[in-house]
């Protein structure tokens, strides 16, 4: 009932023509994810991209947002990546047709 969106990549000569919405809406609207009422994701806390794309998505489905904490900075071997922050997407509004 739960689907986990680890990343999203579009290559950047396609950016800006919300294909990243478009995969997210298609995902959604498959047989195996029929049951989805929610989503999360991770995101880093300057990645605006990904906030904005997150937040059209939650507009899109009739969802709303709650962000918290998921993995301190501290958490990474690698020293320059950021904290991740965990948003929780739902709940997922299906239109009837």
């Amino acid at each position: 009932e739960c689907l986990f969106v680890w990343q999203v990549a579009i290559s950047p000569e396609f950016r800006g023509k919300r294909l990243a919405n478009q995969m997210l809406d298609w995902l959604l609207k498959q047989e195996a994810c029929l049951q989805v009422t929610s989503v999360e994701t991770t995101i880093s806390p300057s990645n605006k991209s990904s906030g904005q794309l997150f937040s059209r998505f939650a507009e899109t489905w009739g969802a709303s947002i709650k962000m918290g904490s998921f993995l301190a900075a501290a958490a990474f071997e690698d020293k320059n990546h950021e904290a991740e922050n965990l948003y929780h997407i739902s709940p997922i509004k299906r239109k009837i047709s």
